[in-house]
Formats: C-alpha cells, sequence, structure tokens
C-alpha cells in the first residue's frame, strides 16, 4: 500500500484539484487547495464530518472516491438548493456523485472510461482507508471560509495513462456521427 499526498504531482492531481474546484464554485463556495493535506481538516473529528463515499472501476483505475465536508461546508454549498435536499447526507451524497462525475469525465479525455457505483454515506471516515496492498491512497485537502473539505481516492490508478500529450493527440481526431 502506498499512501501519498498531492504534493508528488501526476496528472490524477490536477483532475482532482480541478474538479473539486469548480465543483464547489457553482455552488459559490471558494476552495484552495491546501499543500500539506492533513488526516482529515483541521479542527474537525471523524465523528463531525459527513463523509461520501462513490466506488469505480475501470481500465487501470479501480477504487474509491471519499468526500469529507464539514457540516458548515455542507450547509454552504445546498443554500442554493432549496427544499430538494431535506437531508444532509443526502446532499453529501448528490455532492460525491458530481464530484466523481468531473472526474470521470476529465479521465475519459485520455481514454479511460470508468463505471461508477451509486453514492452512499461511509460509515467511517477517508482517514481509516486501507486500500488492497498494491493500491494507493491520495489525499487532497482544500480550505473554505466555512471549513474543510478532503477528498480522498484510494484503490489502484494507472498513472502512465494519462499523459497529456496523448490526451491531446486523441482529441484531435474528428469525431464521426452516422444517423
Amino acid at each position: 500500500m502506498t499512501t501519498r499526498t498531492h504534493g508528488e504531482s501526476r496528472a490524477i492531481d490536477l483532475i482532482v484539484q480541478a474538479a473539486t474546484v469548480e465543483l464547489f464554485g457553482l455552488y459559490d463556495v471558494a476552495v484552495a487547495p491546501v499543500s500539506d493535506p492533513p488526516v482529515r481538516p483541521r479542527g474537525s473529528k471523524v465523528s463531525g464530518l459527513v463523509v461520501g463515499a462513490v466506488a469505480f472501476t475501470g481500465d487501470g483505475f479501480n477504487g474509491q472516491l471519499f468526500l469529507a465536508v464539514t457540516p458548515d461546508v455542507s450547509q454552504a454549498t445546498s443554500r442554493t438548493q432549496g427544499k430538494l435536499f431535506q437531508a444532509e447526507g443526502d446532499w453529501v451524497k448528490e455532492l460525491t456523485s458530481q464530484l466523481m462525475g468531473r472526474i470521470k469525465s476529465r479521465l475519459a479525455r485520455f481514454g479511460i472510461v470508468l463505471r461508477v457505483g451509486l453514492p452512499a454515506i461511509a460509515q467511517a471516515g477517508p482517514a481509516s482507508v486501507r486500500p488492497a496492498s498494491q493500491g494507493e491512497r491520495i489525499d487532497y485537502a482544500f480550505r473554505t471560509l466555512r471549513g474543510d473539505v478532503l477528498v480522498t481516492l484510494a484503490g489502484e490508478f494507472a498513472h502512465e495513462r494519462l499523459s497529456y500529450a496523448r490526451a491531446a493527440r486523441q482529441s484531435e481526431a474528428p469525431d464521426v456521427i452516422i444517423f
């Protein structure tokens, strides 16, 4: 098992960070990556966090995504949703699903197709995640004015498939649509 922080920059780090910033920006919550992520957001106990989880599988990318937010961050993002989501857990599952969708979309640019499960509320925090023996756990921490956000990827990731030069060549191919 390998555990690392996003300080060891790879394409997956840029993908996760951009997707997280974009998602929270959609709900008028500015997030900024923290260079040295803690095991859990500062000032928070694991029991005080709401943690969403979703599993994914694909060619060389198999694992789980965890999104942990403080209740204040959850409430700040859900304000625009009115009464659509009554339970805080339901809203965090929705945020987790949207984050996974953004990551999935970005990975598709590299020809990586993911199958994604249904989001759920995790019973244990992301700090307790232990990926398979050959897998890795990557933590990404973000700060907001209302609290902190922690995104964790756990599983196996084919980092060598994430080449921006390769993605650029694939995007230059013309699309053919047959009706």
